[in-house]
C-alpha cells in the first residue's frame, strides 16, 4: 500500500490531516455496513473491485481470491 500512495503522491503527512482521517472512517463506516448485510456478497465484491479483474480506475490488483 505504501508504494501505491506514493505513486499516487500521497505522502505519510497526508494521512494525518482531519480531511483523510473523516475519509477514512466514512469508507470504515460503508464497509462495515456492507459486510453486516451481506458478508459473502461484501468480500465477492471486493475481490472484483481490488482483484486481478479490477476496473480500470484501480491500477494494480491490491487482492486475490486463495
Amino acid at each position: 500500500m505504501s508504494a501505491l500512495a506514493a505513486e499516487e503522491g500521497i505522502r505519510d503527512d497526508d494521512i494525518y490531516t482531519p480531511e483523510w482521517k473523516l475519509w477514512e472512517s466514512r469508507g470504515q463506516m460503508n464497509a462495515k455496513i456492507g459486510y453486516e448485510k451481506d458478508p459473502g456478497g461484501w468480500c465477492e465484491r471486493m475481490v472484483r473491485w481490488l482483484g486481478p479483474d479490477h476496473p480500470p480506475d484501480i491500477k494494480r490488483a491490491l487482492l486475490s481470491k486463495d
